[in-house]
């Protein structure tokens, strides 16, 4: 127990002030929120009676005994229960048996904190015994039901990207066709049926289905429980010390009413003893091996089948399905095992010393892909099932990422846990990155990092997902550092300590070499095994492999921002000259920061090739080539660190020229992101992002290029010029109508290529992005075709075509085309038809027609708030129109719903441009009733945010 409260404290720090205000009553008076130390938790013992599943009961009751260490004597006990949890009785039990009724319990609804008053202090070990009722939930948080079923991947995932950050709508690429990645590469991936768990000593069996049942799914009950904690509802469920720190082992009664065909029950550990009596099954089960963080307690309840495989260490694994699809867990069943036995030899950290079995289970119903409970893994449906006999090959990628990625959380997370949420890259930024050094490991022949060539695995691909993820978030500099230095801010991103987390770590596994890192996280794991190691500790480690990265990567998780490096070539000495600075002018505000960058360069000059890795530690570092000469050089051409080389005009030609001619297609993909968002924060002129899109323009057009990957270039090449045009407002009409003519350049030969109609998956998905920019630059062959398609049947054009033929109609036709176009919106029900047709409309090219549509649409509507967005983001003749209507309705809205006008405030941020635009906002937000739904932080978060984005496009107009 000591060495559990040393641990605990040591992890919290010394500064926290614990004092007694209540007689006696140890609390938290430095850090608001928290609890105070004083009780230690050492083991909870969970007792749950449970309502049928498949009922309206939303009732349940419980009872939980939490052993604590008393750290500092108090004569109170804190605690965390949610609103809905109803403390019947709190009472203490010390060892000598005698036991102590709290007098007095109140509750801090601000914080979730039950403060239970004693008589007498509290001292040495207490058994804190509550009884409560509390609610099951619907929304896919704390114990909930949901419909147990299977859906589909597409239904149950959120797109991998989200929001765009560079836009405030989802993104809305086709889904591309599943195609071999590279010659001689197979459309599936040998699924354990076909390769047959080939170690001798292991065994697959099928749990109560059939080829039948497989082949004709049924389901007993079409409901179920299940869980999810993190970060902060386990406390819906049990009273608890909810903090991720504040460790414990758990057992757990589990009482759940039944049928005759009784439910299955499943906790983190293995189940000890199991009775029916005719309407409960009451499962006991066996006390966690190892102290685990509360959010990661978990339970379910249903009728499952599943499929289940012994490890050569004698760990068991299970895949949960509902009833019939138990075949579908295969593949996660597969990957489970060989990445387990994977991560065993290289933490030197056995899974028999986590827990003694690893259960995975569909659970329908959250708005999350997937969790790590210890020993209980839970995840949306199609992200762990899938039909063995036609599985395509993004499915299996999904399923094979999201297996690995929260199988290593049994190590990164579960085992080792971050001490507070600050730090959760602790936990999801190594989880981010282990998932593709895994799947690596598993299926080399994927090549999962830089995959691109004809194959959807490029979605979500390390460079395409987490390495572009995670600049999407942060080129601007508003977002918060890996690791936050203080209580968690509301402008947190995920994709910071997930993406940019990920794309660190490798650039420092890169570095050290990947078994020299992985080395020092064995390191790292056996010395902090069930504890909560701080980023100190993670840093100590790799310093006993490499001394000098703890100083290297300590900016990097402290640092918002990423660097870009200024690439310069004096020809007449051969001197190159590499200068590092951050890309956004938001962090410039701040005390120049430096960041270490492992960097390669390749320089070339009259067949001549000089390789070689410069230390960037310092603001520049200068390098002398072998001799004096227009050298061609290229800065990070594996794209292994994380930053931007920003290169002179000459440089940056033979960039477009190899950008045709020799770049590897995922290169040549960040290449188009990188180049825009330096075009955004000012880096590069708008002739640089000129000639990379021409560059881009070509290459789409060319038959080498293969159709699925042009049409991954021009969907993402096209949210970007919209976003980029919104905000250059400082541009003259000469200089804008000049890029909006080299676009129509860029674009046109692509268009001519896939043609109106016709065509494969490829050549439609490739398609619909070219006429809509097409139509939008003007180019005769897609506004004729697009324009032809509308006249035709306006409420009939193709899905995929609706942007680039509704767009024709407003922009490019006659008044009886727009008059169509309105008719059209009018009469659509509430659909993503009529948000295009609506969106269209503010493309319309005078401000007279611009104000009639906005009238017309009404204000404040779902269509009139997407033609808005259009006005703000690509119509230079109506934004100042399209501005002043969404200020003056916002302005409006406040006392009407906070929702709507927060949404407007989004479109605003994302196009502001101008002093006189922030201006604006600021006088939206301090007017009547904005209080009520901003609060101060927000508000002024929201206008640093702001006057960022205004900073750079003032620079890039400039």
């Amino acid at each position: 127990a000591l060495a559990v409260i040393s641990c605990v404290l040591a992890i919290v720090g010394p500064t926290m002030a614990l004092v007694r205000p209540l007689a006696g009553c140890v609390v938290n008076t430095t850090m608001p929120g928290r609890l105070p130390l004083s009780l230690i938790p050492r083991h909870y013992d969970l007792h749950l009676r449970l309502p049928l599943a498949d009922s309206a009961d939303v009732g349940f009751t419980g009872e939980t005994h939490i052993l604590v260490s008393v750290a500092i004597p108090t004569t109170c006990a804190i605690f965390h229960a949610a609103p809905a949890v109803a403390i019947e009785s709190v009472i203490a039990k010390a060892t000598d048996g005698a036991t102590m009724s709290a007098i007095d319990t109140t509750y801090d609804a601000s914080t979730m904190m039950v403060t239970a008053q004693f008589e007498r202090e509290l001292v040495d070990s207490q058994e804190l015994i509550i009884t409560y009722s509390a609610e099951i939930r619907a929304d896919g948080s704390g114990l909930f039901r949901c419909v147990n079923e299977y859906e589909p991947l597409e239904m149950a995932a959120k797109r991998l990207d989200g929001l765009d950050s560079t836009t405030d709508a989802p993104r809305t690429e086709p889904r591309l066709p599943g195609r071999p990645h590279h010659a001689g590469a197979v459309d599936t991936l040998p699924l354990p049926s076909e390769r047959a768990f080939s170690r001798g000593n292991l065994t697959a069996t099928l749990s109560n289905s059939s080829s039948q049942r497989l082949a004709e799914p049924q389901r007993a009950t079409p409901q179920m429980f299940a869980t999810q904690f993190e970060r902060s509802d386990a406390r819906a469920m049990f009273p608890c010390l909810d903090e991720p720190a504040l460790k414990a082992t758990f057992a757990a009664v589990i009482e759940a009413a039944s049928p005759a065909d009784q439910y299955t029950v499943l906790f983190n550990t293995p189940l000890v003893s199991e009775a029916y009596d005719g309407t409960y099954v009451s499962a006991t089960f066996e006390s966690t091996i190892m102290p685990m963080s509360t959010y990661l307690v978990a339970l379910a309840v249903g009728h499952f089948d599943h499929v289940e495989q012994t490890s050569e260490s004698g760990t068991l694994f299970r895949v949960y399905a509902p009833r019939g699809y138990a075949a579908w867990g295969a593949l996660a069943l597969k990957v489970g095992v060989d990445i387990v036995e994977y991560f065993e030899r290289t933490y030197r950290f056995s899974f028999t010393w986590i827990n003694k079995k690893l259960d995975q289970i569909s659970v329908p119903g959250r708005d999350l892909n997937a969790m790590e409970n210890l020993g209980l893994c839970t995840y949306s449906p199609g992200f762990l099932l899938c039909d063995p006999d036609n599985c395509p090959l993004r499915d299996q990628l999904e399923i094979v990422l999201t297996v690995t990625h929260e199988i290593s959380h049994q190590w990164f997370g579960d085992l080792i846990t971050a001490p507070w949420w600050t730090s959760l890259y602790l936990n999801e930024g190594f989880a981010r990155y282990l998932q593709y050094t895994a799947t690596d490991f598993l299926y080399p022949e994927w090549d999962i990092y830089t995959t691109m060539e004809e194959s959807p695995l490029g979605e979500v691909s390390f460079y395409q997902y987490a390495y572009l993820g995670a600049m999407k978030a942060d080129f601007l500099g508003t977002a918060n550092p890996i690791v936050i230095p203080d209580a968690l801010p509301a402008t947190t991103s995920g994709r910071i300590f997930y993406d940019k987390g990920a794309s660190v770590n490798r650039m420092v596994a890169e570095y050290m070499g990947l078994g020299n890192w992985e080395s020092g996280l064995a390191d790292e794991i056996n010395e902090h095994a069930y504890g909560s190691p701080g980023v100190a500790d993670m840093l100590a480690a790799l310093g006993t492999v490499a001394p000098e990265v703890p100083a290297r990567l300590g900016p990097w998780l402290t640092t918002a921002g990423f660097p870009v490096v200024l690439v310069g070539l004096d020809s007449a000495t051969g001197v190159l000259n590499l200068t590092q600075a951050p890309i956004s002018p938001t962090v410039w505000s701040q005390p120049d920061p430096l960041w270490w960058l492992p960097v390669r360069v390749i320089a070339t000059l009259d067949g001549a090739t000089e390789d070689f890795t410069i230390d960037l530690t310092e603001k520049t570092v200068l390098h002398t080539l072998p001799r004096p000469g227009a050298w061609t050089v290229r800065v990070d051409p594996e794209l292994m660190t994380h930053s931007i080389a920003v290169y002179t005009d000459a440089l940056w030609r033979t960039v477009a020229a190899d950008y045709i001619a020799s770049m590897p297609a995922n290169t040549r993909f960040v290449t188009l992101w990188t180049t825009y968002f330096l075009a955004r924060t000012a880096w590069v002129p708008l002739r640089i992002f000129e000639q990379i899109i021409a560059a881009a323009g070509s290459v789409m057009a060319s038959p080498a290029e293969p159709l699925p990957i042009a049409a991954l270039s021009a969907q993402d090449l096209w949210v970007n010029i919209q976003s980029y045009l919104a905000l250059l407002t400082g541009l003259t009409d000469v200089t804008y109508n000049q890029f909006i003519a080299s676009l129509g350049n860029a674009i046109s030969a692509t268009v001519k290529r896939v043609g109106p109609t016709g065509g494969d998956a490829g050549a439609s998905a490739l398609r619909a992005p070219a006429l809509a920019w097409g139509v939008f630059a003007g180019v005769t062959d897609a506004v004729v075709p697009a324009l032809a398609m509308f006249r035709e049947s306006p409420a009939e054009v193709p899905a995929d075509l609706q942007e680039a033929a509704y767009a024709a109609a407003a922009q490019q036709g006659a008044r009886s085309d727009v008059d169509a176009l309105l008719a059209l919106v009018s009469s659509l029900p509430a659909s993503t038809q009529r948000t295009r047709a609506a969106a269209a409309l503010g493309a319309l090219p005078t401000i007279a027609l611009c104000e009639e549509a906005l009238t017309a649409l009404g204000a404040g509507t779902s269509a009139w708030a997407a033609a808005v967005q259009t006005m703000l983001r690509r119509n230079r003749s109506c934004r100042s129109t399209a501005w002043a209507a969404a200020i003056a309705h916002a302005a409006a809205s406040w006392n009407t719903g906070c929702s709507e006008t927060s949404s407007i405030l989004a479109r605003l941020q994302a196009a502001a441009s101008s002093a006189s635009d922030l201006t604006a906002i600021e006088g939206l937000l301090a007017g009547a009733g904005a209080s009520t739904c901003v609060s101060a932080t927000q508000r002024a978060v929201l206008l640093h945010t702001t006057a960022a984005n205004i900073r750079a496009a003032e620079a890039a107009s400039r």
